[in-house]
Formats: C-alpha cells, structure tokens, sequence
C-alpha cells in the first residue's frame, strides 16, 4: 500500500479550542435572544433595495431571502474587512457548555493583521502560564508551543490566511482570516439558513442574527466601523437554546501602523522541530478490517458499514468547506459515471465530517443526481469523530480501499493531479475485485 500526505490539513484536540468559538460570530444571552424583535429601530431610515448576490451553490447561501436592511448590513461588514490595512484587538472566549469539557474554560486570544498576508496570534488558557503563538511573516507560517518548547515551520499559502497547524496554536481563524479574502460576504453568509438584522436598544451597535440547524447565533458589530465586537452561539438541547459560547472583543484597532518587523519571528533558544506523525503511522493498516461502525444518512438514519461488506468499495472523508474536499467528490463521480455499465456497480462512501451538521443535506440537494452514497460523521468534534477514532483520520480528504472481505487494501490522504489518476485506477480497480 502506498500512503501519502499532500494538501491535507491537520488537526489535533487542542487547537479545537479556538476553533469554536471563533467560526461562531455571535455574543448575548438566551433572554436577550428571545426578546429580539425582527423590526429594525424606528429611527432608521428605510435601506434602498439592495440587488441579491447571484446564489453560489458551493456555499450555499441562506435558504430565506435576506431583506434589503440585513444585505446591506452583510456587505458594509464585508467592506469593514476589506478595506481593513491593519487590525489588531484581544479577544475573550468563553465556553459556557459543552460535553467535552469537565467545566467552563476560558480562552484568551490576541491578533495583529496586516495586509497582504501578515499576521501574529497569541493563545493563552486560563490557568496555564504558558502560551502559544502563530506568526505569518508573509513566506513563512512559524507556530511555536512555549510548554513544550515545540516549534512547526510551514510555507505560507497565497490567497486567505485559512491557517491549519498541530502545535495547539490556532486551526481556523475565520475572523482575523476574513480581513484577507477577495469576498469575505461569501464566508459571512455561507451555511445559514437565514440571517437578519434585529432590534437593539443600543444606538451604537448592530445586531445580526444567524440562523442554522440546530443553532443560532448572535453578532453584535460596532455602528462607526462595522467590525464585531460581542458574539454568542446557542446549540437546541430538547427544544430549547442553550448559550454554549460567548465572546468579547477589546481593544480593537483598526489602520494603525504596525512594523513589519513585529512579524518577524525569532526561534527560541533550545526549540525543537516537531515533526508530525506520517500517514502510515495512523491510518488503519493493510489487512485491517474495517471497524463495522454506524454513520447517519440524510435523513438522519443510522447506518453501518457491514451493509456493504461482501462487496468492494470506496470510502472517503470529506468536509464541505475544504474546496480539495468537493474537488475529489467531483472527480470521483466523474470517474464513476464513466465507469459504470451493465455489468458491475461501483459503491463510493462519502462520509462528512468535520463540518455543519447540514453540510450534508445541502450537498445532496445541490447534487441530486450523484452517485455516491452520501453519509455523515455522528459526531462532527474532529477528536471524538468517528473518522478520528476509528479510522486515524488527520487530514481530509482521506480516503480508503476496502475489498470484498471488508478489509483495508489501500489508503492515501489529501487531493492532487496525481490523485486524480490514483481515484480512477481504484474505482477501476473495484469492478474486478
């Protein structure tokens, strides 16, 4: 079995905690969220009809038009983004409620970003001494683990500082990572069901309420720059929200000057490099029968994988927010629509994972035609997934050969031309096994 690491993206438990709460953009309480009112305040003139973004399917825009108040909300904080040279601010976290944590931990976190692609983050946890820190300097991406005196070096993509890294520094920073996005409107938007502006008694603030599948979300923006300030999330537990996440940001900054050289970084005397597992050594081996674990359809049905054994097929692990992700489903349906014939069915699993819990379901409707038996992951916290667990995912997309016999045949992770032709020769490959 051959095994391959490329444009993957790597994960561990503790970056996940700045990973919720910043991809939430929201702050408040459940009695305040009940008390909204959709109007907007009476003082405020009537907004001019905003003409609606053409819908982009690979996103998924909100289901509910938006009223023409909460588009212009939505673009003027988009432009905030943009038209930002230099931010810096200290941000707040706190988890409120959540089944993987023993009590309430609270994150501390500041950025300085500069464009076109500088930018420097320090993570601390309440109760700890040390920290963490990320710097971009514009070729390079630097993490460094003070407690372990661990560092990562990486080269620093083109385009938005949607940044990956293992030390427990930072995963995602949606936020900070907007100010650097040719069209922060798209990740604004993307996933909801509806957005809305709604009534606040604070004559300085805007507030942007969002609305997904099993949670909603608050934004509360500055009325002067348009940038956020206070966020919160409610999850639905038996049909009532319930706060899990809440955030304040202080002291933001926004065009000042900040000198190249702040992001400049200097390795630490004693620092070592820390070198991350290679594939072979997580992901289930040849020979390795498949755990007969259970995964949920659309519909929310639990199905497990011993459905299929007796038959070879492909199983692969995807997220729809990793754009290397949906290009793999597309050369695998391509790949299986130009394989198929009267004679043999070519099975493909794709499980999401990693993702929002209609990640799924908005797939299936933009591709009702596909021919992939799409499912998703139980539990979507990348270290207690079951692709986590039971199948040494680490980075997506994975993807696996099982034979007949429900056993491992082959592995590989990430997307590339290369992979292309490794997807065909497999799917190939599965009508004579």
């Amino acid at each position: 079995m051959r095994v391959e690491l490329k444009n993957s993206v790597v994960y561990t438990g503790k970056t996940l905690l700045c990973v919720g709460a910043l991809l939430v953009l929201v702050f408040g309480t459940l009695r305040t969220f009940a008390q909204q009112s959709d109007a907007p305040p009476n003082d405020e003139k009537k907004l001019d009809e905003v003409r609606p973004r053409q819908r982009d399917s690979s996103w998924a825009w909100p289901k509910e038009p938006m009223n023409s108040k909460t588009q212009k909300v939505l673009e003027a904080w988009s432009e905030a983004y943009k038209n930002a040279e230099t931010l810096q601010y200290t941000e707040t976290i706190n988890y409120l409620r959540t089944a993987h944590l023993e009590k309430p931990l609270q994150v501390t976190l500041r950025f300085w970003g500069k464009r076109p692609n500088l930018s420097r983050v320090e993570v601390s946890v309440e109760g700890e001494n040390e920290s963490a820190v990320m710097v971009c300097d514009g070729k390079t991406i630097w993490e460094y683990d003070k407690k372990r005196n661990l560092y990562m070096k990486t080269l620093q993509p083109d385009g938005s500082l949607m940044l990956q890294g293992e030390l427990g520094v930072l995963v995602h920073v949606v936020g900070p990572s907007l100010m650097f996005l040719p069209d922060p409107y798209i990740s604004l938007t993307r996933g909801a069901t509806s957005l809305e502006v709604v009534r606040t008694e604070q004559p300085k603030e805007v507030l942007v309420r969002r609305t997904q599948k099993g949670r909603k979300t608050l934004t509360w923006l500055n009325r002067e720059d348009m940038l956020p300030r206070r966020y919160s999330v409610f999850d639905e537990d038996d049909g009532e929200y319930q706060e899990i996440v809440r955030e304040k940001r202080t002291g933001l900054k926004l065009n000042e000057p900040i000198a190249n050289s702040f992001f400049a970084f200097k390795l630490p005397a004693g620092a070592k490099l820390y070198v991350p597992p290679r594939p072979e050594n997580y992901l289930l081996k040849p020979g390795t029968e498949v755990p007969n674990v259970a995964f949920l359809n659309s519909s929310g049905e639990s199905v497990r994988l011993s459905k299929w054994k007796g038959k070879p097929y492909l199983l692969t692990f995807w997220a729809e927010w990793l754009p290397n992700s949906t290009k793999q489903l597309k050369t695998i349906t391509k790949a299986l629509n130009e394989s198929r014939d009267e004679n043999h069915e070519v099975t493909v699993l794709a499980v999401n994972t990693w993702d929002e819990v209609d990640a799924l379901t908005r797939y299936q409707k933009e591709h009702e035609d596909s021919p992939l038996v799409l499912l998703r992951d139980p539990t979507q916290v990348h270290e207690y997934s079951i692709a986590y667990r039971n199948f040494g995912v680490r980075g997506l997309p994975t993807t696996y050969l099982v034979g007949k016999e429900g056993r491992v045949l082959k592995a590989w992770v990430g997307f590339d031309e290369e992979h292309t032709k490794e997807i065909k020769e497999a799917i190939e490959a599965l009508s004579s096994l």
